[in-house]
């Protein structure tokens, strides 16, 4: 598995298990900086997000690659219906590249609920 997929899973484990944790703070840490930069009260967002659904489990099905700065990552939660969710790898925010760190866009988490 290349560095960049181990990179990807690790961000997406990490946020899965903070979720499950109820660890709002940690979890956003694990989100996209365009998003975070971009709205309003994220970690209000976030709580309200993991702790309206409890997680018991989740599945990293697939990840694919799309640029050497998106992802999409194929995932289903508490045995539920598998939908995509989005990482972006940013510097900064609005500045994707190659050099930043990855970052789920939440928006698309909102898609396994």
């Amino acid at each position: 598995m290349s560095t960049t997929l181990i990179d990807l899973r690790e961000c997406l484990e990490s946020f899965f298990d903070y979720w499950g944790k109820c660890d709002a703070i940690s979890a956003l840490k694990q989100c996209q900086l365009t998003w975070i930069n971009n709205t309003r009260e994220p970690l209000q967002r976030i709580r309200y997000l993991i702790v309206g659904l409890e997680l018991k489990e989740y599945d990293i099905k697939e990840i694919k690659m799309i640029t050497p700065v998106f992802a999409e990552c194929e995932v289903s939660i508490n045995k539920g219906k598998p939908a995509f969710i989005n990482l972006i790898k940013e510097i900064a925010p609005y500045q994707p590249s190659e050099k930043g760190q990855w970052g789920i866009n939440p928006i698309s988490v909102l898609k396994l609920i």
